[in-house]
């Protein structure tokens, strides 16, 4: 059954005339990427990773056995931290596949291994732990969160109390609220190289958070006085995670990561950089937490949507309404994975800005500590309003946290979308459910980020109105027909309105003894609105920069991503609808005529999806999800012919 409005579903198979584009995958992929994947896909013909994603309580010990088993194929050992994009193609590798082991090496790679990379410069005990690292002999973890407190990372109760006899510091845990939480340190018998946040205490004084490195498990590097707890298991997520408490565990003066800070032998601290931009430069390594997020969560996001397409190209319906059609010849349908696919192509297209912003900030010829006193520059980088994300990295944090929304979105439309195999565990769309919701407080909780950046942009705009009046500007005219640039014009407008909005509401500095919160909580909501328009922008104006597709390019690729970027533009304004209706930058006629548009650009992206998912997707014996295989129904046969069988009852 056809119409004249849907046309058939989508062939079977790709267009054959035009060969993949080149710059597209650059695009997708980055530079020199393609080797490395070809290195990493060997590993899905070996033992370890031919089983499926474990489901017991040896997964802990299968997924750190293919984290070592990644490190040796990944290459270039000694260079691997210095050059981020290794690690985002193994973060983009894994998370078509392995969810759960994508978290380990996003904790093990993009926060451990380039937390500790700094240091190893100058610190031969950070230098020797790092090389372990590298080798594969020790995993990396994270101590900072707390059981009992939120903020963890700007106030933590564990006690490092500096002893300046015996240059060691001792690790104290002063109450069960105090204990290091959610930590996966848990099994004995891996090794682990953990990156701890303390209080550091010494000459009487309260010197606030700092960092430190430790070794768990580790035969080589023994520690005392360390007590660790499993937590109860979470068959959602399988990882040894734990509660860590310190019970006079002793460190030597170079785990402490003073950078160039020093404690001398009286035990005064001296330290250059102010207690602000002290925190912000021990949490410098966010940047590389946030784009290592991304480009997972892209990864997955692409994964996820090109999975569920794949299966439902598949997938015939004998409902009444259509009975022996393609799922996909329903509306709803492909309103449904179509808007998916955009969502998650327009994430890929971010993540290769937060790569450029991530180099950019790291090769930036004028480091954090030596910023001049009252520039500009050190306004961006040292200002902690109340968290310290948005003062790393405003544009970084922010992407992160839409990153997490879009793979939530995406992997819940899919698994939703798929029927009862998208509950399946074997086909990822519930474990990459999961990812997005462990990232939504992992390298920074997201609604923190946007709150802190919501602030941080007002700031940003009352300086602007100090210097010169704050206006909204003119009201953008709606077009006879919408595309990414009208969009853009129309969002950018809502963002300044919505700056000069939430400007005239928000609070002037309060004078002492005035409880901010009181100030302050009125406006709380419109500074996420704020923040997310402000994100909004960022998103439109990536995809327009970083995929440049002029109209002389007729090849298929290009044709399917010009439909397809238009589709996530009038999604977009879509949903903004309202308020445009609001204040009168559409009219009814306009919200009427878009409506139409969205249609068209929906039903032009319909034969579009063959070249689309040959383009997005991950190699089908990448994604090992039986769904995504050309025939599902035999797929799933087989991965239950080598699934574990219940033991008969005797």
């Amino acid at each position: 059954m056809t119409s004249a409005l849907t046309g058939p579903p989508p062939p079977a198979s790709p267009s054959s005339t035009v060969p993949p584009a080149e710059r597209h995958r650059r695009i997708l992929h980055g530079h020199g990427a393609s080797q490395r994947l070809e290195r990493l896909d060997r590993l899905l013909d070996t033992p370890l990773f031919r089983t499926p994603a474990a489901t017991s309580a040896d997964d802990p010990l299968r997924t750190y056995a293919r984290l070592r088993a990644i490190n040796a194929a990944a290459g270039d050992l000694d260079q691997l931290g210095e050059d981020p994009t290794t690690i985002h193609t193994i973060l983009e590798w894994t998370a078509a596949h392995d969810p759960a082991l994508t978290l380990a090496a996003h904790v093990h790679y993009a926060v451990c291994l380039q937390g500790l990379l700094p240091a190893s410069a100058t610190n031969p005990y950070a230098a020797g732990l790092l090389a372990e690292m590298r080798q594969g002999e020790s995993i990396g973890a994270i101590l900072i969160t707390e059981l009992g407190r939120g903020g963890s990372h700007l106030s933590p109760e564990t006690e490092a109390r500096y002893d300046p006899e015996a240059r060691t510091f001792t690790l104290t845990t002063p109450h069960d609220g105090a204990l290091k939480f959610m930590s996966n340190v848990a099994h004995p018998g891996v090794p682990r190289t953990a990156l701890l946040f303390a209080r550091l205490l010494s000459g009487g004084q309260d010197h606030g958070p700092h960092p430190f490195v430790l070794p768990l498990h580790h035969p080589a590097h023994p520690l005392t006085d360390v007590r660790i707890d499993p937590l109860p298991p979470n068959p959602a997520w399988p990882l040894d995670n734990a509660l860590v408490r310190f019970e006079g565990t002793v460190l030597p003066y170079d785990a402490w990561l003073h950078d160039s800070a020093s404690l001398a032998p009286d035990g005064t601290l001296t330290d250059p950089l102010t207690p602000d931009r002290r925190l912000l430069h021990s949490l410098a390594i966010s940047s590389h937490a946030s784009a290592g997020a991304v480009v997972a969560q892209a990864a997955a996001a692409r994964a996820a949507a090109t999975s569920a397409l794949r299966y439902a190209t598949t997938r015939t319906t004998t409902g009444r309404l259509a009975p022996g059609e393609n799922v996909l010849a329903y509306r709803t349908q492909r309103q449904a994975l179509y808007t998916a696919l955009a969502e998650s192509h327009a994430l890929t297209l971010a993540t290769r800005h937060a790569q450029q912003l991530l180099r950019d900030l790291h090769l930036s010829a004028t480091p954090r500590e030596h910023t001049p006193e009252g520039s500009e520059e050190q306004a961006h980088q040292a200002t902690v309003t109340w968290a310290p994300w948005s003062g790393v990295h405003l544009d970084l944090a922010l992407i992160k946290a839409h990153a997490t929304e879009t793979l939530e979105q995406v992997s819940a439309t899919a698994r939703r979308r798929s029927g009862a195999q998208g509950l399946l565990a074997v086909n990822h769309l519930a474990g990459c459910e999961t990812l997005a919701h462990i990232f939504q407080s992992a390298a920074g909780d997201n609604l923190l980020i946007q709150l802190d950046a919501g602030k941080l942009l007002t700031d940003r705009a009352r300086v602007q109105a100090s210097r010169a009046a704050l206006r909204p500007g003119p009201v953008p005219a709606a077009l006879p027909s919408w595309d990414l640039p009208a969009v853009l014009r129309h969002e950018t407008y809502r963002l300044r309105v919505l700056t000069h909005d939430t400007l005239s509401r928000a609070p002037r500095p309060c004078g002492p003894g005035t409880p901010a919160l009181d100030a302050w909580d009125p406006v709380l909501p419109r500074l996420v609105v704020l923040a997310r328009c402000h994100t909004s922008v960022l998103m439109l104006r990536t995809c327009r920069d970083q995929l440049p597709l002029p109209s002389t390019d007729r090849s298929a690729q290009a044709r399917a991503l010009r439909a397809l970027r238009r589709l996530y533009a009038l999604t977009h304004l879509e949903r903004h609808v309202g308020w445009h209706l609001e204040h009168g930058t559409l009219t009814a006629a306009d919200a009427d005529r878009l409506r139409g548009d969205l249609d068209a650009a929906l039903d032009a992206v319909h034969p579009c999806i063959p070249d689309l998912v040959e383009l997005l997707a991950p190699p089908r014996a990448r994604t090992t999800a039986p769904l995504a295989a050309a025939d599902p129904v035999a797929a799933l046969v087989e991965a239950s012919r080598h699934t574990p069988h219940h033991p008969e009852r005797p």
